[in-house]
């Protein structure tokens, strides 16, 4: 019997093709996990502030900002490890810095592994420099 005991790791971020205004991220995940799924209906539980809680999940920090952005993810998934974040149309004027997940004091983790259901880790990718968290 395989034990898989981590959830998706996310890796890297690089903007999607020119024209897509889209951002893809690719998570590592155990071997045995069958890949990433997504639950685009988790939400936060109604006994939890909304200043304490994101649902959105994935954030982008863009050029001249200092404020982070929710951005939603599209379904389905690019491949068994990537995740597209649709970016904002102010985006396409500007350069996406960073991108993190699940940064809240009650982070909601939509992106799971398809078994076993463990939650990614909560990540700060730097578009130049990899993980920084």
């Amino acid at each position: 019997m395989n034990v898989i005991a981590a959830g998706p790791v996310g890796v890297a971020a690089v903007v999607g093709p020119p024209g897509s205004n889209t951002l893809l991220v690719t998570f590592n995940t155990s071997q045995g996990a069958g890949g990433l799924s997504f639950n685009g209906s988790a939400r936060c539980p109604p006994v939890i502030l909304p200043v304490y809680c994101d649902t959105a999940g994935f954030e982008v920090l863009l050029s001249g900002g200092d404020e982070w952005v929710n951005v939603p993810a599209l379904p389905p998934f690019a491949g068994n490890t990537t995740v597209v974040l649709q970016l904002p149309a102010m985006a396409a004027s500007q350069t996406v810095q960073a991108v993190r997940y699940a940064h809240a004091d009650w982070p909601v983790c939509p992106v799971r592994n398809r078994i076993g259901g463990l939650p990614a880790r909560g990540f700060l990718l730097d578009m130049t420099a990899g993980p920084k968290r």
